[in-house]
């Protein structure tokens, strides 16, 4: 008689060899090892909750390392029922502003550049304070006004404290039931802090997706959203800033946002028009809206929701664990049958996934390299081009105002100076950072290709070599955030000495105008200069940032997928020489059998979610 999980001829059954094939099926709500005692309920809450903790308890059994505080994490909040929101979105759209907002109080840092540089999450509890959980391993207690110096890239640049969470407990009704979570915004020009934001997703339920007004949804953040979507098992859309918009085209807005996010998401997603600033500020703000998603359509289905969510991040962990204990079972099988050889020669595909990612890595360098230096390029060509046309307008400017003393009329054409120097820095901006951001989506989408193929060949490699059909879970979709930058035009025009300034604001008549005329247009190269350095400088610090970015994810990306494999091969080579060979194929098919159930059973667990909100309140009604 065969050994389990191979066939009569001793080779390993594709049918059974895969978590993928426990998990593809359809599986009615009444199977048994999902819903035991509960099947053929419709009301299947209560006993979905009991299940689904008895299934992270297995996994759990079977896990260690990472995967084990991952699992613990995920049970402890299925126990506690607390269903995690995240509110994301680019940089400085306000999402801080709108966490404080359905807060009823500023209790999050905000500012006018990217402030939040780490996930803040926040939960009912009293009294209220600030728990750190520190990456060495211990918690400290602070008080709540000690968070903008451990969540801000002021007060924790490069997160130097050492912080692994942070978790404000405030005594707030909203948080009865679930964790609000401000993030860093994507796009920031702090590579730590938009992969900071992007790690948090794999930890996500819900989603308060957050856009503004004025601009209106971006391409960038479309694609962001396609990563939201595939995460997250609830969604809402918040256009903030609304109070930016004139009355009359807030409608438009409004359409034309929940067109570009249903067709996005492939759904209908609830669409919020606020103003988190007039929240705060006591006024008509439309923030009452999104609190009742939260806290009654969210309620209505949370534990629907919250099993879906917890199943497929549990699912994703156990479909890993099972590749490599398929590996492992493999490796040695073949190693005590003299074809050691094979797996020798796997081996050196993974080995060859890790010289790929180094030169995915220099394809990067290079890459970012010929933009800066095309940036730098443009920066110096434009500022010559674009200081000719404005000098032109001024005096042009200048000429055509009527008789005026010259201190009026330097005080009148200084502010018009100011502003056409702005409009010209914001498009050359708009510009350069839409050329940028194509250049990195290009890049971004080949790594992300050359990714799968590196993972698609170890899966042909597992077929070919070993017999073995491996799932492989890993994120998909792109590596990086958009890039979005922000700069301050702060910078006074009229910079001359006091006595100078002071004479030619009271020369008489045409020696007046003339001396007026003269030192704006001086004043124009200088101002474009640094004002156009300041946008050449955040360009080139998110395109450094984007190289250090995108290293993380490829790491992130391969190190999933391949870290369970690298670990079960060398777990097979160190049992080549086991003297008991039956045992060892024993415990290892009892534990491939295991996670195949489990696979199987997380996807029954999840099923009630795929139902929609109001079937679930029918199917509530009817129990």
């Amino acid at each position: 008689m065969a050994e389990p999980g191979l066939s009569a001829g001793g080779r390993r059954d594709h049918r059974l060899s895969s978590a993928a094939q426990a998990v593809g099926p359809a599986v009615n709500r009444g199977h048994p090892s999902a819903n035991g005692p509960c099947s053929g309920t419709r009301n299947g809450e209560a006993c979905v909750r009991t299940d689904l903790d008895g299934l992270l308890a297995r996994a759990l059994a079977v896990a260690d390392g990472d995967d084990h505080v991952r699992l613990a994490a995920l049970r402890r909040r299925w126990r506690e029922r607390r269903l995690r929101v995240l509110v994301v979105g680019e940089a400085k759209r306000g999402k801080s502003t709108l966490v404080n907002a359905l807060l009823g109080r500023p209790v999050v840092p905000t500012g006018v550049t990217p402030v939040t540089a780490l996930p803040t999450i926040v939960r009912r509890g009293r009294p209220e304070r600030l728990q750190v959980d520190h990456l060495d391993g211990h918690t400290a207690q602070h008080p709540l006004a000690d968070l903008p110096d451990l969540v801000t890239e002021t007060g924790n640049p490069d997160n130097i404290r050492g912080v692994a969470d942070l978790v404000v407990h405030l005594d707030a009704v909203l948080l009865d039931d679930l964790d609000l979570v401000d993030t860093p915004g994507v796009g920031s020009v702090f590579a730590r802090s938009a992969a900071a934001t992007t790690t948090a997703l794999d930890t996500m339920d819900a989603a308060v997706f957050v856009v503004s007004a004025d601009p209106p949804i971006s391409g960038n953040e479309r694609a962001f959203l396609t990563e939201v979507r595939d995460r997250s098992v609830a969604l809402a859309c918040v256009i903030n800033k609304i109070d930016n918009v004139l009355a009359a085209d807030r409608d438009e807005v409004v359409a034309f946002t929940t067109g570009v996010v249903t067709e996005t998401v492939h759904r209908e997603v609830p669409v919020f028009p606020v103003s988190a600033r007039q929240a705060l500020a006591g006024g008509d703000s439309g923030i009452g809206a999104l609190r009742r998603w939260l806290t009654e359509d969210l309620r209505a289905r949370r534990g629907h929701d919250l099993a879906a969510s917890v199943a497929g991040h549990t699912a994703r962990i156990v479909g890993r664990l099972h590749d490599a204990a398929l590996l492992r079972r493999r490796a040695a099988e073949l190693t005590a049958a003299q074809a050691g050889d094979r797996v020798e020669l796997f081996a050196q595909r993974l080995d060859a996934v890790a010289q790929q990612r180094r030169d995915d890595l220099d394809i990067a360098a290079a890459t970012v390299a010929r933009m800066l230096g095309e940036l730098n390029a443009a920066a110096a060509a434009d500022t010559v081009r674009l200081a000719g046309r404005l000098r032109r307008a001024v005096a042009r400017h200048v000429d055509a105002q009527p008789a005026a003393r010259a201190a009026e009329l330097e005080d009148r054409c200084r502010a018009h100076t100011v502003q056409l120097i702005r409009a010209e820095v914001d498009r050359w901006r708009d510009q350069r950072e839409r050329v940028i951001t194509a250049e990195l989506a290009a890049l971004d989408e080949r790594l992300a290709g050359a990714i799968a193929a590196h993972l698609a060949a170890v899966r042909d490699a597992a077929r070919e070599l070993l017999d073995l059909d491996l799932v492989m879970p890993a994120p998909a979709g792109p590596l990086l955030p958009p890039v979005r930058v922000s700069y301050d035009f702060a910078e006074p025009i009229g910079t001359t000495v006091a006595w100078s300034a002071a004479l030619r604001r009271h020369l008489p008549g045409r020696w007046g105008r003339s001396a007026v005329r003269a030192h704006l247009l001086d004043e124009v190269d200088p101002l474009l200069g640094k004002q156009l350095g300041r946008v050449r400088s955040a360009l080139q610090q998110a395109l450094r940032a984007s190289t250090d970015a995108l290293g993380a994810a490829i790491d992130d990306r391969v190190g999933e997928a391949t870290g369970g494999l690298r670990t079960a091969l060398a777990a097979a080579r160190a049992t080549a020489d086991d003297a008991d060979t039956a045992a060892l194929m024993r415990a290892l098919d009892a534990r491939i059998a295991e996670l195949a159930a489990l696979a199987a059973d997380l996807a029954v667990a999840a099923l009630p979610a795929r139902t929609d909100s109001s079937s679930l309140r029918d199917e509530n009604k009817g129990v």
